[in-house]
C-alpha cells in the first residue's frame, strides 16, 4: 500500500552556488561519501548532485507523511549508477525501524532544474510504533532555510 509521496525541484544554479560557498561542508552535512562517489561518475557533478538532494528531499516528503515526523537527510541514500534505475534506502537506526519498504523513484534534470518524485510502499497497515531517538527530529534544508 502506497504510505507517502514526495516530490522536490532544485535550481542546479543555487546548489552550484552552495557548493561554491560551503563545499565540502555542504556535502559531507547531506551525502554519504558512496553518495558523493556516485555523482563524481556523472558528466556535471552540480546537476547529479542536485538530482540526488531532489530525490532526498522527495523521499524525506514521502518518509514524513508515513511516519509523522522529520528524519534526518543523511540518513536517506539515493544511489543511482549510470544507466541504472535511481534507489532509495534508509540507513541505520531509521531503516530497522521503518521495516520492509518499497521505494519508487525517478530521477530527471535539464541544464537548469532536477527533479525527483518518490513513492514510499509498505506492507504495514501504519507507520512503525517508533523509531530510535537519534533518528531525529532534524528538519529538511528547505525547512531550516525558511528557518521552520
Amino acid at each position: 500500500m502506497i504510505r507517502g509521496v514526495g516530490v522536490d525541484l532544485v535550481e542546479i544554479r543555487r546548489l552550484r552556488g552552495a557548493l561554491a560557498r560551503r563545499g565540502e561542508r555542504f556535502l559531507a552535512r547531506i551525502f554519504t561519501p558512496e553518495e558523493i562517489e556516485d555523482a563524481t561518475r556523472g558528466s556535471d557533478f552540480a546537476a547529479s548532485i542536485a538530482a540526488r538532494f531532489a530525490a532526498k528531499e522527495a523521499a524525506y516528503k514521502a518518509l514524513r507523511t508515513w511516519l509523522g515526523r522529520p528524519v534526518p537527510l543523511r540518513s536517506i541514500v539515493i544511489s543511482a549508477g549510470r544507466g541504472q534505475a535511481p534507489r532509495v534506502a534508509l540507513a541505520g537506526p531509521l531503516g530497522i525501524a521503518a521495516g520492509e519498504v518499497t521505494w519508487w523513484c525517478s530521477l530527471t534534470h535539464t541544464a537548469e532544474y532536477a527533479c525527483a518524485v518518490v513513492v514510499l510502499e509498505a506492507a504495514a497497515p501504519s507507520r512503525p510504533a517508533s523509531t530510535p531517538a537519534d533518528a531525529g527530529p532534524v528538519r529538511s534544508l528547505a525547512a531550516q532555510r525558511r528557518g521552520g
